[in-house]
């Protein structure tokens, strides 16, 4: 990614999580977290990665939630960018902390195995 897609897709993270507090007033994503963007090197397509706290059912609502919202965030980041183009805008799930949550409980279960494992002094 250049330095300017780099740029414009932190813009991109930044507005999208401002409108989402303060602008969408969509209840399904009140517990949504905008953890990051990308965007392409032609500034044509942009994802938008998310978080959200809670169960599945809560993760499924506030995607439709956003997937509802994208309109509305399309044209108020683009209107926002000043771009030529607006990029055309996707959401997808950011799972980095569920997976960082697992690792972590592994961890601790090879940590107890071995601590179970490990000759007792008498």
């Amino acid at each position: 990614m250049s330095r300017r897609s780099e740029r414009i897709a932190e813009v991109i993270r930044r507005e999208a999580s401002l409108l989402m507090k303060h602008e969408v007033r969509d209840p399904r994503i009140g517990f949504v977290t905008i953890t990051k963007a990308t965007i392409t090197d032609d500034l044509r397509n942009a994802v938008i990665y998310y978080s959200v706290l809670g169960e599945e059912g809560k993760k499924r609502l506030a995607h439709k939630g956003l997937q509802s919202a994208l309109p509305f965030l399309k044209k108020e980041i683009g209107d926002r960018l000043g771009l030529r183009y607006t990029p055309e805008i996707r959401v997808k799930v950011d799972d980095a902390m569920e997976k960082v949550e697992k690792i972590e409980k592994l961890l601790k279960k090879i940590k107890e195995e071995k601590k179970d494992d490990a000759p007792k002094e008498d």
